[in-house]
């Protein structure tokens, strides 16, 4: 499942909600009959230009405050907070003096959710501490009332998001949405629902039900695309609007707008005729939806880091924008972009995120698209290269050689890469992407299983021997083993560069007999334990493991798992070491960019000893910030043994690493020398394996029929994207 499915669940509870007026209780049945059937889809069409905005820190009248949250009010915004002793603090913000005043008389319990009615109270739902919920109302004279709540009437369920009219309360959890009074009594229930769904008051009033989308639910009553519903101001369900785009926030602006986001941009969005107008580039400006308000035209709050910030236009100096195309993009290299953008008073880097492109029927339209953009070269200054062929589109012309951009930098030389890496990426002599860190991939055992001649044959007997969940584990399928057999046997089956491939040879054919009997899938229920917590219990003999940042820990667990010192080789293939690496980016820069000298500026800051020493990127690239994450993991580890805790088939295991001494050093510089291939390989070989094996999976042909499919299948594939 996306990441992107996990924001919509969390911009349904963040995003502000609305307002409506008392009415008499109706049933889930009667609201939903009495609303009109959605119109039908319009596509929407987003345009115009987004500004950058700035921002500015507001003064907090007290210290020690870490901010979380804001929903605005007639006069500004109300915030809420926590001091270093978890205790709760509420503030009011005023839009005209941009002054934040303390509201000293509420000390509440856990806060469940807040809101202001439109004539500024403000309304906290809040747990007391025998878990009840209770509504406190303080008014703008500060008069304060609390009303416990029935308990039925939530249900112990989470709010999601919380609104208020004059005369009544609007509430979304997980799977209801409802409309309560002060006194907690219930006037409107409009149904449950499979997908989450939050209110939002825009400033004309207008009381909206925004519900947010799930591709592929063919459930009753559950909404696949999203939705957006007006309520009346009697809190009768009104007209329906469907959405076609993924939206991952909404937020109300000014003069009765509704804003949206998408792909880092919040637009001025027309939910009837599905029309948007670019307001605001959020990544350029650094801008987060936490406690984000809009208190006016060009006047916005938010909560960053605890901390009150203000924005406005940018008025500063023209920036030269460098956009950077991925797809579902991690965090951690996210968090990268907005540090670089911070620091860097040069260049600026725009994300554009294909993975928003989706729609709810087709949630791979983003990736196609963003495929078909490269290959057209319609496409931005950088790629994420995570689920593409580096080499595909190298042999296209399409990516810019790096190489000759180390041999003209003062600060940076190629000669300090980890040589045996480089070397691996490296393609008709060039460097194609650039990877800040990797992870080093090895098999792990003792010494009775690994034998002295390790390798296919010895791994062969092994499956001769044993079961296959007692070799790699439980979770080992054929397609994941198949996709490692295609990465570390790489320079043996195929080569991009000379167009040759050799999938006929008896080690290929005995490694995809043992393939045919592994299961075709596995469900993780969490009763089966992990690759570590099995091993220590003796119910798995290897361990495919990748060593990442904390690699002194890792093996140092490994040693206290296999009789005091495991044994690390390579993946069982027929040829070459075996020893692999997993990057933990991959960027590349477009050949047909117009500033290649700007993206080597950022390459250069994604290679920074700043970065590299935080660990993120696993071990460092550069040799130099190798040698130091080594200093500090095995002085750290030989100070005091890490302990792990991890799950077994039998329950939970701990225990510590085994003891760690300056050898270490030199058996994992010892592996890194051994790496020699990438273990990421080309997803449409894996494809064309998998397809021609399928009948001899079943038993309907020989190992040697799948072996002359997979063969002809891939030599023209080879053809057609490298000759």
């Amino acid at each position: 499942m996306k990441k992107k499915i996990i924001c919509l669940l969390l911009a349904a509870a963040l995003c502000l909600s609305a307002c409506g007026r008392e009415k008499s209780a109706t049933t889930p049945q009667e609201a939903g009959g009495a609303a009109a059937p959605a119109l039908a889809a319009r596509p929407a069409n987003l345009s115009g230009e987004a500004r950058r905005m700035a921002s500015e820190t507001l003064p907090m009248p007290e210290t020690g405050i870490n901010l979380f949250d804001a929903v605005r009010t007639p006069t500004g915004a109300f915030l809420y907070g926590v001091d270093e002793n978890q205790q709760p603090h509420y503030f009011t913000l005023d839009t005209e003096s941009l002054e934040i005043k303390a509201l000293p008389e509420l000390r509440l319990g856990t806060r469940e959710a807040f809101c202001a009615s439109p004539d500024g109270t403000l309304r906290v739902l809040y747990l007391t501490e025998e878990g009840r919920f209770c509504l406190l109302s303080r008014s703008p004279d500060g008069t304060c009332e609390e009303v416990l709540l029935p308990d039925e009437l939530l249900n112990g369920e989470p709010v999601a998001s919380f609104e208020a009219a004059e005369d009544a309360l609007y509430v979304t959890t997980p799977t209801r949405a409802f409309s309560f009074d002060a006194g907690g009594k219930l006037l409107q229930d409009y149904g449950t629902a499979q997908n989450p769904r939050n209110f939002l008051r825009l400033g004309s009033g207008q009381l909206l039900l925004i519900s947010y989308g799930n591709s592929g639910n063919n459930r009753p009553g559950a909404v696949s695309n999203a939705e957006i519903q007006e309520i009346g101001a009697d809190g009768a369900p009104g007209e329906r609007y469907p959405v076609e785009s993924m939206f991952t926030f909404y937020l109300a602006g000014s003069d009765g707008q509704l804003l949206v986001q998408q792909n880092d941009i919040y637009y001025r969005y027309d939910y009837k005729t599905g029309n948007g107008e670019a307001l605001i580039n959020g990544f350029t400006s650094g801008i987060r939806n936490t406690g984000l308000v809009c208190l006016g035209e060009d006047l916005f709050f938010s909560v960053d880091q605890g901390k009150p910030l203000v924005w406005r236009p940018w008025e500063g100096g023209e920036v030269q924008i460098l956009t950077l195309a991925t797809y579902d993009i991690d965090f951690g290299l996210k968090k990268d972009i907005e540090a670089f953008n911070e620091s860097n008073g040069d260049y600026m880097i725009q994300l554009v995120d294909y993975a928003d492109f989706d729609t709810y029927e087709d949630q791979n339209t983003g990736l196609n698209k963003l495929a078909t953009d490269i290959i057209s070269g319609n496409a931005p200054d950088i790629y994420d290269m995570s689920r593409f062929s580096v080499n595909q589109y190298a042999a296209k012309g399409l990516l810019e050689d790096l190489k000759p951009y180390f041999e003209e930098d003062p600060d940076l030389d190629y000669s300090e890469l980890v040589p045996n890496v480089v070397q691996a990426m490296e393609f008709h002599g060039g460097l194609y992407q650039l990877v800040p860190g990797f992870e080093l991939v090895a098999v792990a055992g003792d010494r009775s299983t690994i034998g002295p001649d390790w390798g296919a044959e010895r791994f062969l007997d092994l499956t001769r021997e044993l079961p296959y969940e007692s070799i790699f584990g439980l979770d080992l399928t054929r397609d994941t083993f198949m996709s490692h057999v295609l990465a570390f046997m790489h320079r043996d089956l195929y080569s991009e560069e000379e167009l040759w491939c050799d999938f006929q040879n008896q080690d290929f054919m005995e490694l995809l007999s043992f393939a045919a009997s592994l299961p075709a899938s596995f469900n993780y229920d969490g009763s089966q334990g992990t690759d570590l917590g099995r091993a220590y219990d003796g119910e798995q003999v290897l361990v495919l493991t990748s060593l990442d940042a904390s690699v002194v820990d890792q093996v140092s667990f490994m040693d206290a798992i296999f009789s005091g010192e495991a044994q690390f080789v390579g993946f069982p293939a027929a040829a070459g070491s075996g020893f692999g690496f997993r990057p933990t980016a991959q960027l590349a820069m477009s050949s047909a960019g117009h500033n290649k000298f700007g993206v080597w500026e950022f390459f250069r800051y994604l290679l920074s000893d700043e970065l590299l020493d935080q660990g993120f990127y696993g071990l460092p690239l550069r040799t130099a910030a190798l040698e130091r994450r080594l200093d500090r993991n095995i002085a750290s580890a030989m100070e005091k043994p890490t302990t792990l805790n991890t799950a077994s088939t039998i329950g939970w295991v701990s225990f510590e690493g085994a003891p760690v001494d300056e050898s270490m050093r030199e058996r994992i510089h010892a592996m890194v020398d051994q790496i020699d291939c990438c273990t990421v390989c080309d997803s449409t070989i894996l494809s064309i394996v998998m397809e021609q094996a399928e009948p001899f999976f079943a038993g309907g042909k020989t190992v040697e029929d799948a072996a002359a499919g997979i063969q002809s299948r891939v030599k023209i594939y080879l053809s057609e994207q490298y000759g």
